[in-house]
């Protein structure tokens, strides 16, 4: 039944910033509790836990729509405010058994704005059904910007993913470089100057257990276990926002001339240049008879960042749950079914 045995790992360099691990486990509604707001007032997601590992959220309805803005399928996401970090990442596991669009949303401002990573599906061909835009082709994914009836694309590939893909993506942000990777979509594109990650969440195009006509049809796209991270590129508990030494430890973040700059990576204070006897008797402008050792920090303060734990990826098979994954969702079609009675 639906095991994802995930093999969590520890990263060296990310700092949890927000998850979320609470989708109702028996199918009912996400949007409007828990923080989660949607944009398809006809598909309030659902959320199932199919073996005890964990709930997946889901869209209920295969509806298309009218394009990005129209209030319709074509806004069908799922958001949540998360937390704001500059430079991070938002991982999250996706698993996809229907050929339509899919999509993951971050930096969404709860209303009609927000980019994207939109996947179109494997079928439909130049006239773009499975798609929400006509602004890259099917099959096709892109990273796109969402400004109420406008799409700019800012990143395609031809890459696309294949009915019954599970593989946890992964979209990071840091010195002003945006990178996308799950399974075979993989791209990297300049970061616009205001984009953060938050407002993250999930995006459907004709996903849903429930066809147009309304009948059940069990495909869908499924998403579970959001997280978003900072980083700390030093690993000196201080994440790159707040750090005043991005790459150089310095837990205690000192600055003696305080210009924002940390004493361990300022050359103006001499904070690795200066040449003296490492008694502490430097002059601090580099020059001095002494040095100080070189300011490494100091001693590695408290408090220097927030006090959080350390998160981890999902390094999953892509392939060896979709199985057991198929054989789950036939579990949804009494669920569905009594939902609609």
């Amino acid at each position: 039944m639906f095991a994802l045995f995930l093999a969590t790992q520890v990263h060296a360099g990310e700092v949890e910033a927000w998850t979320y691990t609470r989708f109702p486990d028996d199918g009912d509604s996400i949007a409007g509790s828990g923080g989660w707001i949607n944009g398809y007032d006809e598909d309030p997601w659902g959320g199932y836990d199919f073996d005890g590992s964990g709930a997946w959220a889901f869209p209920w309805y295969d509806h298309g729509g009218n394009g990005f803005g129209s209030g319709d399928g074509s806004d069908n996401w799922l958001v949540h405010d998360a937390e704001p970090v500059w430079q991070g990442v938002y991982e999250v596991e996706v698993y996809v058994d229907d050929n339509d669009g899919w999509g993951l949303v971050f930096g969404h401002d709860g209303d009609a704005s927000y980019y994207m990573l939109l996947v179109c599906g494997s079928a439909g061909g130049s006239d773009n059904k499975w798609c929400p835009t006509e602004e890259i082709d099917t099959p096709s994914s892109a990273v796109i910007e969402v400004s109420g009836r406008n799409v700019t694309v800012l990143a395609e590939s031809t890459r696309t993913f294949n009915e019954g893909d599970y593989d946890t993506a992964r979209i990071a942000i840091d010195d002003g470089a945006i990178t996308v990777r799950w399974n075979q979509i993989s791209m990297e594109l300049e970061a616009p100057a205001d984009i953060m990650l938050t407002g993250i969440g999930f995006y459907g195009y004709n996903q849903g257990l429930y066809t147009e006509n309304g009948e059940y049809d069990g495909d869908s796209a499924y998403f579970r276990n959001p997280v978003v991270s900072w980083f700390d590129d030093d690993d000196d508990g201080v994440v790159d926002d707040s750090d005043n030494c991005e790459k150089v430890e310095n837990a205690d973040q000192a600055d003696a001339d305080g210009d924002g700059i940390g004493t361990a990576c300022d050359d103006d204070e001499g904070g690795g240049n200066d040449t003296g006897n490492g008694n502490g008797n430097g002059n601090g402008n580099g020059n001095g008879n002494g040095n100080g050792g070189g300011d490494d920090g100091g001693d590695k303060a408290a408090g220097g960042g927030p006090g959080l734990t350390a998160t981890g990826e999902c390094g999953c098979n892509t392939t060896s749950a979709t199985g057991a994954i198929a054989l789950a969702l036939s579990t949804l079609g009494a669920l569905s079914r009594r939902r609609r009675a």
